[in-house]
């Protein structure tokens, strides 16, 4: 039933106990028939009564027998049974007594490490809530002495350098005895002696009498035992990251006055120390890092706050700079609009043939004067435009505009630069590609500065093609050449201002500020431009343009001013 069935079964078998009673009453029985033949006839005086009651005297003896021993058979018994339940209850009475002893050492015992553990929790909690190595190694102390009752707690200092103990610190002893330890310094270089055990191999040792292991001893540590009258000591090491760094020793004043216990103690409790002492060592760095790390964030904020007022002040001066040098591009480009008019005006009356007939070298060199006036006139529109940009004073006078007749009036304009190269220009563009709302003379020079530049960089024969289609909300336009191309490593800055590619002939190199204007003005319109090239296959410039341009400009971009 103890395992689960629902119910147990019984065998019961005993043997029937022997009475002799039956065989004293047979005999008792047969005495007396022979007692009553004896007297029947042998004494034939007696009477009938009385040799029937002669008679039966052996049948009642044996009955009285037979009843008497079966009596003391069963007293004896009783008797055995009695002593065996004695024996029995005595001897569980042993085994409970011995068990009562046992359990009352295992409580004790159970009360000491309960104590013992309590003791090491605190402790634990204090040692980890000490940074300072100081405090750090007087609470220790001072709970093995008071808390754990040891009669002297004693911490040692390991210097590897000097292969020596010292900075020893006692708790539980006299004076004398505290100030002598404190100026030792312990030679330790002997793996056999107990403190080389100790501190160069890292092995905790428990010596129960002192006087058995005084030889391995060094003689000043023999000297500080006879001080504090130590018979019985413990001693293990502190290891930190591995490394024996101290050793924490406690004794007894008597003999055998430490055990096992005790040792496997004092190792539990050199392992929390020694956390507490990384963790107080880790501190004690931090704390030098973080002082060092504030001088140098004071050294270099001071330094930073130099450079601010050095940026500052060259900042300014760079306004003052791009300030003035805007001014002077405004007013040299204006200046020089005048005079370049009135060149090319006397130039064209000279090639019309007002001031008298020309001859051929005369009507060459002057094409060249105007052609190179030409070109001054545009790269002096072009600093004025790049002027204004950068002043913010760029005018969006917005219309609905067609692209496929924005594109044929740019590329009617076109041919006079491509006819003398026999460049042929090509349009394409889907049929219902809606109008969209923008400024018709920006635009015109969106597409005139990359057609152009198609134009100049395709060879004779070439072909310059020119496509827009819808994307979404935006319309992209693109402008495609069979010319030389531009390398990969200058396409990333064919849009700065006045860059010109070393990779560009000489010839077609201009002031390196179309590109970048065009960008400008794509953007003012709230559109996107970019360029793809592979060397030798010719460029396409492409860029997107809202159908509805809109009226509030981006304010991350330069600031433009919408007329």
């Amino acid at each position: 039933m103890a395992e689960g069935d629902e119910w147990c079964e019984w065998d019961i078998a005993w043997d029937p106990e022997s009475s002799p009673q039956p065989i004293w009453i047979a005999a008792g029985l047969l005495l007396s028939g022979a007692c009553w033949l004896y007297l029947r006839y042998e004494q034939p005086a007696f009477t009938a009564a009385q040799t029937l009651l002669l008679a039966s005297g052996p049948a009642a003896l044996s009955l009285l027998l037979a009843r008497w021993w079966t009596r003391r058979a069963r007293v004896q018994a009783r008797e055995r049974l009695v002593d065996e339940h004695l024996r029995s209850v005595e001897a569980r009475h042993e085994e409970l007594r011995e068990a009562y002893l046992e359990q009352e050492q295992t409580t004790v015992e159970l009360r000491l490490k309960v104590g013992q553990l309590t003791i090491l929790h605190r402790a634990g909690l204090l040692f980890s809530s000490t940074l300072d190595r100081d405090l750090l190694f007087d609470s220790v102390l001072r709970v093995l002495n008071e808390d754990l009752y040891y009669d002297r707690a004693m911490i040692s200092l390991y210097d590897r350098d000097r292969q020596a103990a010292h900075k020893i610190r006692i708790v539980g002893a006299s004076q004398a005895c505290t100030a002598f330890a404190e100026n030792l310094a312990i030679p330790v270089i002997d793996p056999h002696l107990l403190e080389g055990a100790v501190l160069l191999e890292g092995r905790p040792i428990l010596v129960r009498n002192l006087q058995d292991v005084r030889l391995r001893l060094h003689p000043l540590h023999q000297q500080l035992a006879t001080m504090t009258g130590a018979k019985s000591f413990i001693s293990v090491p502190l290891k930190v990251k591995g490394q024996v760094m101290r050793a924490l020793t406690v004794d007894r004043d008597e003999v055998n006055g430490l055990g096992q216990a005790d040792l496997d103690l004092m190792v539990t409790v050199a392992n929390q120390v020694a956390i507490a002492i990384d963790n107080a060592d880790a501190y004690a760095q931090i704390e030098a890092l973080n002082v060092g790390l504030e001088a140098k964030v004071r050294e270099r904020t001071h330094e930073l706050e130099r450079l601010n007022r050095d940026l500052a002040a060259a900042n300014q001066q760079l306004r003052e700079l791009d300030h003035l040098k805007s001014a002077f591009v405004s007013i040299v480009s204006h200046e020089l609009g005048t005079p370049m008019t009135s060149i090319k005006g006397y130039v064209d009356n000279l090639l019309d043939g007002i001031s008298g007939p020309l001859n051929n070298r005369q009507a060459q060199s002057l094409e060249r004067v105007k052609c190179n006036a030409d070109r001054l006139t545009r790269m002096t529109n072009e600093l004025l435009d790049l002027s204004r940009i950068e002043a913010g004073l760029i005018d969006l006078r917005l219309a609905s505009i067609t692209i496929p007749e924005l594109v044929a009036d740019v590329m009617d304009s076109a041919q006079a630069f491509a006819r003398p190269k026999s460049i042929m220009l090509r349009q394409r563009y889907d049929e219902t590609l809606p109008p969209i709302t923008a400024d018709r003379d920006k635009l015109h020079q969106v597409l005139t500065n990359p057609i152009h530049n198609a134009i100049k960089f395709t060879p004779p024969h070439g072909l310059v093609l020119v496509e827009a289609a819808r994307m979404e909300e935006q319309v992209q336009i693109c402008v495609s050449d069979s010319g030389y191309g531009i390398p990969e490593q200058e396409l990333n800055r064919v849009f700065e201002k006045f860059y010109r590619g070393p990779s560009a002939p000489i010839e077609t190199r201009g002031a390196g500020l179309g590109l970048s204007i065009t960008k400008s003005l794509v953007e003012s319109h709230g559109g996107h431009i970019w360029v793809t090239s592979n060397r030798g296959q010719g460029s396409r410039f492409c860029f997107t343009l809202p159908i509805e341009t809109p009226i509030t400009p981006d304010l991350s971009s330069p600031t433009y001013r919408l007329g």
